[in-house]
């Protein structure tokens, strides 16, 4: 089993999966630009990339599969799609596959609690 990682192209995300390839973890990241990736994450055999975006569902629902769990890093530009892209990932934790752990952090944009 592998380790969903969303925002693998950004500041945290990177760090985060670059964390795990080096422990020798299977990831598999979400990103919409395999081009802003490292070349140590895009280049591992451990690494399975997949490109698409959070705000298509169906995107989502094939990248939980098989996963035994979610780290979801991504961010978005402002607003209240962030909140529907994090509520998109978040209703497909509890997938029939089965994962077992999700994290969730973004702090990309305080306005939309406002």
């Amino acid at each position: 089993m592998a380790t969903l990682v969303t925002g693998a192209t950004g500041y945290i995300g990177r760090r985060v999966a670059l964390r795990l390839v080096r422990q020798g973890q299977r990831i598999r990241v979400l990103c919409r630009d395999a081009g802003w990736l490292d070349p140590e994450i895009k280049n591992s055999p451990l690494v399975e990339v997949m490109l698409g975006d959070l705000g298509d569902a169906g995107v989502v629902r094939r990248a939980c599969a098989d996963m035994s769990g979610i780290i979801h890093l991504a961010a978005g530009t402002g607003g209240p799609e962030i909140l529907d892209r994090s509520c998109k990932i978040d209703a497909h934790r509890q997938s029939p596959a089965g994962i077992a752990v999700f994290t969730f952090s973004n702090i990309a944009d305080s306005r939309i609690y406002e």
